[in-house]
């Protein structure tokens, strides 16, 4: 069983060879196809998470969630970093995620990312913006 309750969001990175799940077990789970759907991370969260994204290029690869308790927060695949924005700068549920990246040099590279909430406001956020939080995120 992929989860222990109902999975909320599911979606393939561009290669095809990774699968990232949301979860009301209020967990979000990488799965690496070409292992026959062996998990690789998981990242537990305070809240159902309804919402995954893969933020990928070829010399970074981003997690973005969002959960019942409005918060969003990135993780940094390659390093197991866990970004976050605090829950209050959303005061509805997110709709919908979505993300750019902006090439400025080999050193100086961003990640937008934009969510679409409820309460009919879009935000947008960059990697600049984002505050490391901890490496407290769980990888089994």
């Amino acid at each position: 069983k992929a989860h222990k309750a109902g999975i909320k969001s599911l979606i393939f990175d561009k290669s095809g060879s990774l699968i990232a799940s949301a979860s009301a077990d209020r967990s979000a789970k990488v799965w690496d196809v070409r292992r026959k759907l062996a998990c690789t991370h998981i990242f537990r969260h305070d809240a159902v998470v309804t919402l995954v994204e893969f933020a990928c290029t070829q010399n970074i690869y981003v997690l973005i969630t969002a959960d019942e308790s409005f918060g969003v927060h990135v993780y940094n695949l390659q390093d197991k970093t866990k970004y976050w924005h605090k829950n209050e700068l959303h005061q509805a549920r997110i709709a919908d995620l979505s993300w750019l990246f902006f090439e400025r040099g080999s050193q100086n590279n961003i990640i937008f990312y934009s969510t679409a909430c409820d309460d009919g406001l879009l935000r947008l956020f960059s990697s600049k913006s984002i505050k490391k939080r901890s490496k407290d995120n769980e990888k089994e």
